[in-house]
């Protein structure tokens, strides 16, 4: 779980972050790959309760997941994978 400890210093802030320029949506939609599911899931309860906004997220594996964004997938925020490490992107 040393990695979701980790990954919690930086989605948390980051999610937070989301949230204020969301204040709109009620949802809040999320492209991922599916690495970062164990960590998702532990944050997204937290995150839902403290916000009010439910976390729509859509996995798949890191190379889809890049395609889907340089199509056009329309999601609020976008993680992906480079050299082993993770980047949030937010739109």
């Amino acid at each position: 779980m040393l990695i979701a400890a980790r990954t919690k210093v930086v989605l948390g802030p980051l999610l937070l972050l989301l949230n204020s320029a969301a204040a709109e949506a009620t949802e809040i939609h999320i492209l991922a790959p599916t690495t970062i599911r164990p960590v998702i899931n532990v944050l997204a309860p937290e995150f839902e309760h403290t916000t009010g906004y439910k976390l729509v997220v859509a996995y798949d594996v890191a190379p889809i997941v890049k395609r889907q964004v340089e199509g056009g997938a329309a999601f609020d925020l976008v993680i992906v994978t480079l050299s082993g490490h993770w980047l949030v992107v937010l739109i």
